[in-house]
């Protein structure tokens, strides 16, 4: 049985300044699930559903000429507590991450340099067991880049 909701807003204070918020909330678990090897799973949390997910995003954008604008966005988001097994005995505190952007608008393209997980969160991404092992995958490491769009 799963049940939750979402809740977005966008709010506009001003024209230059735009801020947004997202968040989620999951209740999933199981109300009868037996492995068939008399295992009886039922009452638990249901594998790689996170409880809460959120998102806070704010941008501010300046207008350097009638074809150009620079804006500066940061942003956090957040995730968990993430159930790994079917017997909750594996599982993802909540974890968050910060984020960056700076962007230059033209009418020809639009360059972005980016940071994310700005303070290095060490976190699982995905966990499952096999032959009795256990085997995560962990999160990417604090990262700066840029992408360039060029509208044709």
């Amino acid at each position: 049985q799963s049940c939750g909701g979402e809740m977005s807003i966008v709010w506009r204070p001003s024209n230059p300044l735009t801020l947004t918020g997202n968040y989620g909330f999951t209740h999933s678990e199981f109300l009868e699930y037996n492995d068939g090897s008399g295992i009886d799973y039922s009452g638990n949390n249901v594998p790689y559903v996170p409880t809460h997910t959120i998102n806070l995003d704010g941008a501010y954008s300046w207008r350097i000429k009638d074809c150009m604008s620079l804006t500066l966005g940061i942003g956090y988001n957040g995730t968990g507590k993430i159930y790994w097994t079917e017997d909750n005995s594996a599982c993802q505190a909540f974890y968050s991450q910060f984020n960056t952007r700076l962007a230059l608008h033209t009418n020809k393209f639009t360059l972005t340099i980016w940071g994310k997980n700005l303070t290095n969160k060490k976190f699982n991404t995905f966990y499952f067991i096999s032959a009795g092992r256990g085997y995560e995958q962990h999160c990417k490491p604090a990262q700066i880049g840029a992408d360039l769009n060029i509208n044709f």
